[in-house]
């Protein structure tokens, strides 16, 4: 199985998209685990092939600032 296969089977990314001034949008959420509804600490959350990035808290919680660009892809990964 995949890690990308893995990871959507698993953990649910609840994403809340707000424009900010300055042409940067920020996202922000919660990573729970889909079979317990627990929040998942821990899991890095990235544009593919940037450097920006962030890691939830042990809430699960998450913000991530993004360059206002069209077609960007936000990647999650988790170490079980």
């Amino acid at each position: 199985m995949k890690l990308g296969n893995y990871l959507q089977s698993i953990f649910i990314p609840i994403l809340v998209s707000t424009v900010v001034l300055a042409q940067e949008t920020s996202i922000s959420g919660k990573v729970i685990d889909l079979t317990t509804k627990q929040p998942v600490p821990m899991v890095n959350i990235y544009l593919r092939g940037r450097t920006l990035g962030t890691t939830t808290d042990t809430s699960g919680a998450f913000t991530l600032s993004l360059p206002s660009e069209e077609n960007l892809i936000v990647s999650f990964s988790h170490v079980a």
